[in-house]
């Protein structure tokens, strides 16, 4: 696990993982340390120095899923200050080949397929601006990967 500075910010990638159903891969953080601890959130990490937040969206999905993201595509930008870390998250939207989930235990306990509109709580800190955006709010009445265009 990385060490952060405090007072620094950051640039993560948060993953939307659709199934043939239109429903999110959700996960439980279980890492005491990263904070969050026992809150559901979608996939997602840090951006590694030189990587394109794109690759990064892929690597943390499979990661922590176990999962292949397919052709995945920006859904929105926020910004968090959580406490004393800044985070600047960019959220990707894709497919996923399968739904054979094998998930990372020492980041991930659990994990449920929803729709957008039943996403159990409660919820990571970060999840929270994600689902406020106007971004999310268009994506629960439709949910489906190419909804969306920036």
């Amino acid at each position: 696990m990385t060490k952060y500075k405090p007072h620094t910010p950051y640039v993560g990638v948060g993953i939307i993982g659709l199934n043939k159903k239109n429903e999110i891969l959700v996960i439980r953080r279980a890492h005491k340390l990263a904070g969050g601890y026992h809150t559901w959130a979608i996939p997602g990490g840090g951006v590694n120095y030189g990587e394109h937040f794109l690759d990064s969206a892929k690597r943390e999905f499979k990661e922590e899923t176990g999962l292949c993201l397919i052709e995945p595509k920006i859904f929105c930008i926020t910004n968090d200050n959580a406490g004393q870390f800044h985070w600047i998250t960019i959220t990707v939207i894709g497919r996923v080949k399968d739904e054979k989930v094998i998930l990372q235990e020492d980041e991930v306990d659990a994990y449920k397929w929803v729709k957008p509109t039943n996403i159990p709580k409660p919820w990571y800190k970060i999840f929270n601006t994600l689902v406020s955006t106007p971004e999310w709010q268009q994506f629960r009445k439709k949910p489906r990967a190419n909804s969306l265009t920036l």
